[in-house]
C-alpha cells in the first residue's frame, strides 16, 4: 500500500526520484535536457516553482514549491509519465523507469531551505563525479551562482533573493555559502521521515 505523503500549501518540499532496480535514469545529454523540458512545461500546467535540481544518472533531486492544492502530486505524476514514455520510447524498453513513487520532505523554510539547495549542489561533488559544483552542468548551481540559464529557469526563493541588495552581490554571496561549507551539512538521501528541520519542526510531521 502506497504511504500517504503529507502535502500542504505554504511549505517547500525536497523530491527525491530514483530509477527502478540499478537502471539508470539518464544515458545521454539528450535525456537529461528533455527530462528538464518536461519539468518547464509541467510546472506551468500545475503552479510549481522549481528553485533548485540535480540530475544523477540513478536518481533526482528538486527543490519545489507547489502554488495549489494537490499540485505537487499531479505535477511529480505528470513529469514522470511523460519521461517514462519518452525513454522507453527511445530505448525500446518497457516497465517501469523510476521507483515506485517519490519521496518529499518537507523542508523548514527558515532554518533549512538554503542548506537543502546547497545538498543539492553538492551532490555531484559528494559523488566523485565533479571537483566543484560548477563543473557539473546538470544543476541549478551555475545559475544561481553566476546566472547560467539552461533549459530550465529557477524560480528565486525570498531567502535567495535576500542574500544580496544586487544580483551580482547576491550570486557571489550564494557561491561562498555553498563552496566554503557555511551551511548545515545534510543526508537527505538516507533520510528517514516526513520533514528536514529542527526537532520540534519535525514533531509537528510525526503523527500525519
Amino acid at each position: 500500500m502506497r504511504s500517504m505523503r503529507y502535502q500542504k500549501l505554504g511549505h517547500i518540499y525536497h523530491v527525491i526520484c530514483r530509477g527502478t532496480g540499478l537502471r539508470p535514469l539518464f544515458l545521454s545529454d539528450q535525456d537529461r535536457n528533455q527530462y528538464l523540458a518536461y519539468l518547464n512545461e509541467s510546472r506551468e500546467q500545475f503552479s510549481v516553482k522549481i528553485f533548485n535540481y540535480v540530475l544523477m544518472d540513478h536518481y533526482i533531486h528538486l527543490l519545489l514549491e507547489p502554488q495549489e492544492e494537490e499540485s505537487l502530486s499531479k505535477f511529480m505524476e505528470l513529469v514522470s509519465k511523460k519521461y517514462a514514455k519518452y525513454f522507453n520510447k527511445k530505448y525500446k524498453a518497457i516497465g517501469h523507469v523510476f521507483l515506485r513513487r517519490y519521496k518529499n520532505f518537507v523542508v523548514q523554510e527558515e532554518k533549512y531551505f538554503l542548506a537543502c539547495s546547497r545538498h543539492i549542489d553538492l551532490d555531484p561533488v559528494k559523488e566523485k563525479i565533479a571537483k566543484d559544483p560548477a563543473d557539473y552542468v546538470w544543476s541549478g548551481f551555475n545559475q544561481l551562482a553566476s546566472g547560467k540559464v539552461g533549459v530550465l529557469k529557477l524560480d528565486h526563493h525570498k531567502l535567495y533573493e535576500d542574500l544580496g541588495k544586487n544580483d551580482t552581490e547576491r550570486k557571489l554571496l550564494y557561491k561562498t555559502l555553498v563552496v566554503k561549507g557555511l551551511l548545515k551539512n545534510l543526508d537527505v538521501i538516507n533520510f528517514r521521515g516526513q520533514a528536514i528541520g529542527d526537532r520540534e519542526f519535525r514533531d509537528q510531521f510525526k503523527k500525519r
